[in-house]
């Protein structure tokens, strides 16, 4: 296997992969019938046979051939059959382990990127209500400004009132906001 792979384009070792993932896929595997005759699951043939689908493809076909007319004919792999299956099986084995946990992983993700977009839209949500309420206090502080403003003339122009009518001896004074400042006339 490495023999015919040393030296190649990288499109030319994919399609010599999946050329031998097809080749290990014609030798049983003892693990699969002992599987089969326990009544376990068969998932191991379905992956390999929609592997097999997608060797079928002509170009790879021809990606193999061309890789085995370059091969090295002196290499020992190539001379044993058994050795090169057992190394295709390891690989086929890898591939497919590799292909569960990047699914499982495809999966985390997927699931990850809902929660994502989930909480995105919880804090939009949130942003707007802030704002909402953000926008009704400042229309209430000035509403309440608006209010005190009138009280507080209101409340100035009935002292003014009132001590011209009661206090005719009291001087002029002034109302600030810290109290009234009243000056006593000297007789």
């Amino acid at each position: 296997m490495y023999a015919i792979l040393r030296g190649t384009p990288p499109l030319l070792v994919l399609g010599v992969t999946f050329a031998l993932c097809c080749a290990v896929h014609a030798v049983p595997n003892d693990r699969d019938e002992k599987r089969n005759d326990d009544g376990g699951n068969n998932s191991h043939e379905q992956y390999y046979s929609s592997f097999q689908a997608h060797i079928n493809n002509k170009l790879l076909y021809e990606l193999y051939k061309s890789a085995e007319e370059e091969a090295d004919p002196d290499e020992e792999m190539a001379d044993n059959p058994a050795k090169t299956n057992s190394v295709l099986k390891i690989l086929i084995e890898k591939i497919y382990y590799n292909e569960l946990d990047y699914a499982r992983l495809q999966n985390d993700n997927n699931d990850l990127k809902g929660q994502k977009r989930k909480l995105e839209d919880d804090l939009k949500e949130e942003s707007c209500k802030k704002a909402k309420i953000e926008k009704k206090l400042k229309e209430s502080v000035a509403k309440n400004q608006e209010i005190t403003c009138k009280f507080q003339k209101k409340f100035k122009r009935l002292v003014q009132g009132l001590l011209k009518e009661a206090l005719p001896k009291i001087k002029p004074f002034q109302i600030t906001t810290k109290g009234i400042n009243l000056e006593l006339e000297d007789n």
